[in-house]
């Protein structure tokens, strides 16, 4: 079996959509966190648990803060915030000292997109992965790269786009009435502008997001849970799910073709003017983008 392939391959084809520099990828997250499943036994933790379902991983394991460590660590760098190992058989192995003087080691796969948790001792020495990298047994094995694959390749689509949304979101936030241009999920092209009011101590933000079309590219095969017709719908739902509002949302299953509508509230509409990022407002043009409008979105807590 040929290694897995990285995010950006499994989810479109590189082509038109992603060869348009004016939408430049978010990469709100580049790179995941996993484990091992060596590293997993290391933890106490069942072989069959997910690789990369952190919160899980640090539920179960007797020491929860190494989980943490790892986090918060390789969030900062997934390279090493403290140096490399010797005798690991290679030079890129790096080490993280936990908070409970335990020990472990992480390879960054930047082909795969990945942080590997390699393994963990509870000791204040390397030697037990030392004889592992011996033994050839302390990177990614079959078993670990093939579930990687499958995993990816059953996310779905509002797990493929909804972070990196967020992150445009949060960018769009930051710059009240100036459209933000990204590519999310390596799936859509969207421009989205925040128009922000602030009354007592909420801050409100009515949020314009235009899909480019084509939505993606026309040879690659949907992925699990593509809404199709829906798509400015279920967008809009991942935004209301993301923020409280004034009005009553209700039910994310109250759902059609136009606007949702929850207790006769309508939370979304496909407008025929956008910001034009001059203080003004321009024409959607409806053979190149898809509109959408959420109002009154509390980004109070929305950093």
């Amino acid at each position: 079996m040929s290694g897995p392939r990285r995010r950006s391959q499994l989810e479109t084809q590189q082509g038109v959509a992603n060869s348009d520099e004016e939408y430049p990828d978010v990469n709100a997250n580049p790179y995941e966190l996993r484990f091992t499943q060596r590293a997993l036994e290391d933890l106490r933790v069942a072989r069959n648990t997910p690789a990369g379902s952190l919160r899980k991983i640090r539920t179960i394991t007797p020491w929860p803060d190494v989980v943490d460590d790892f986090i918060n660590q390789r969030t900062i760098s997934p390279h090493t915030t403290g140096g490399h190992l010797h005798n690991m058989g290679r030079p890129d192995i790096a080490e993280l000292h936990t908070t409970s003087g335990g020990r472990a080691a992480t390879w960054y796969d930047k082909e795969n997109e990945v942080v590997w948790f390699l393994g963990f001792t509870p000791e204040h020495h390397y030697k037990h992965l030392e004889v592992r990298a011996a033994a050839d047994q302390l990177l990614p094995d079959h078993e670990d790269l093939t579930a990687l694959i499958l995993e990816r390749e059953e996310l779905d689509f509002s797990h493929r786009v909804k972070v990196d949304l967020y992150a445009l979101l949060r960018d769009a936030c930051s710059s009240p009435g100036e459209p933000r241009k990204g590519r999310v999920g390596q799936l859509l092209r969207l421009e989205v502008t925040a128009i922000v009011i602030e009354i007592d101590t909420d801050k409100l933000a009515d949020f314009y997001v235009l899909i480019r079309l084509p939505p993606r590219a026309e040879d690659t095969p949907p992925p699990p849970g593509w809404p199709g017709k829906h798509l400015q719908a279920r967008l809009a739902e991942l935004i209301c799910d993301r923020f409280s509002r004034g009005d009553d949302v209700g039910d994310e299953s109250d759902c059609d073709e136009g606007n949702f509508t929850a207790s006769g509230a309508t939370i979304w509409e496909a407008p025929y003017e956008v910001p034009d990022g001059r203080g003004g407002m321009r024409s959607v043009k409806p053979e190149e983008e898809l509109p959408i409008r959420v109002e009154s979105c509390d980004i109070s807590d929305f950093e």
